[in-house]
């Protein structure tokens, strides 16, 4: 099995989509090139049949096209989840407003201003995360010193779970907003109902982004399998068909100058 770390850089990724693609024009090439030999092209060994070698090269194509599809999926998903996460912020600030100007008693103010400071954090700057100060006793509304860090984003993964974070802590807003029986705003949108439906559009988009994060991961990584497996995959058997042809055709003859000039590597 090949290995395949995830969270690749999107320069590799373009590198590996491009060199998948050119892996593909020299076997079908290649493919030409061994009909072109008619009934001498007769391996014993069906792996590398031309209709073996098709059918891979067709698989390989309908890869490509896949992750045409799940790249714009996902990006789709991932601009979508972005504006949502802003438009977080702007609700979060606008809450903010109407809560100061409620004469809240100070230090129900301080709690606020707990909850909210998690807001003021940005992905690429560690951060101590506060918890939610309890509204029943006496809490402290400081930060917790044992609260997980929002690390340097090294990975989708990390994005992923930054947001999740923020849809956590707007979630804990809402429900100490619950608490506050004189939060009654202006606005429509920022009702308890009106946030909480809100919060609910944000877990499903998060939930859709993560999906098709995971469904493209996993279509490069079947990409990396069919083009570059060391017993199946396109470059192998391209590979092993080369060889064959030139166990019938010796270096000298046309056939087998012609075979030289394709070469298939494993990078």
């Amino acid at each position: 099995m090949l290995s395949y770390q995830n969270g690749k850089t999107g320069a590799r990724n373009v590198a590996g989509s491009s060199n998948h693609v050119m892996q593909m024009t020299k076997a079908e090439s290649l493919i030409v090139k061994l009909e072109s030999f008619g009934s001498s092209y007769k391996p014993s060994n069906a792996s590398i049949s031309l209709l073996a070698l098709k059918d891979n090269l067709a698989l390989n194509k309908q890869l490509v096209s896949d992750i045409q599809t799940a790249t714009a999926l996902f990006a789709s998903h991932q601009i979508a989840k972005n504006n949502m996460l802003l438009e977080l912020n702007e609700k979060v600030r606008q809450i903010q407003l109407n809560l100061t100007a409620l004469d809240l008693e100070p230090g129900t103010l301080e709690q606020v201003k707990v909850i909210t400071n998690n807001f003021k954090s940005k992905v690429g700057k560690s951060h101590k995360a506060s918890v939610v100060p309890s509204l029943e006793g006496n809490a402290s509304a400081g930060p917790d010193p044992n609260a997980p860090q929002v690390e340097a984003p090294k990975a989708p993964k990390i994005a992923q779970k930054f947001a999740e974070r923020k849809v956590e802590w707007f979630c804990q807003l809402i429900e100490f907003l619950a608490h506050v029986p004189t939060y009654q705003p202006n606005e429509p949108e920022l009702s308890l109902s009106s946030l909480k439906t809100y919060a609910d559009g944000l877990n499903a988009e998060l939930a859709l982004w993560h999906r098709e994060s995971e469904n493209l991961a996993s279509l490069r990584y079947k990409r990396l399998e069919q083009s570059k497996h060391p017993e199946t995959g396109m470059v192998t058997l391209c590979r092993k068909a080369i060889a064959y042809a030139k166990s019938i055709y010796s270096p000298k003859t046309q056939e087998g100058k012609e075979l030289a000039k394709f070469t298939f590597v494993r990078r």
